[in-house]
């Protein structure tokens, strides 16, 4: 009920198989581009590596993301009541942080 609730649409019948695989497919391209990514930073890094961890760890959060949004689009959500409540307090605890830093 929480999903339907949040904008979720059930896929049913043949449909079902075809966004199971598109998932899998997904996560599976997302993880080989996590690897990618730390190979080449390992090739670039030399002796900057608490430098390169940080990227690193900010291209998985990006990587991660954009998963999740291409995720979310082969599901066919909706952005529902609960959902928009997620982004928005997201959008503000996001705002907050960045002010916050700004100062030191």
């Amino acid at each position: 009920i929480f999903l339907i609730g949040a904008g979720f649409e059930i896929p049913r019948g043949e449909r079902l198989t075809h966004a199971f695989a598109y998932v899998l497919y997904t996560i599976w391209g997302a993880s080989r581009l996590s690897k990618f990514k730390e190979y080449i930073l390992n090739q670039v890094a030399g002796n900057t590596q608490g430098r390169i961890q940080v990227v690193d760890r900010l291209g998985n959060a990006f990587i991660a993301v954009c998963t999740m949004f291409i995720i979310f689009d082969i599901l066919n959500v909706e952005m529902g009541l609960a959902m928009q409540g997620v982004v928005a307090m997201g959008s503000v605890s996001t705002l907050v942080f960045s002010l916050a830093a700004k100062d030191t």
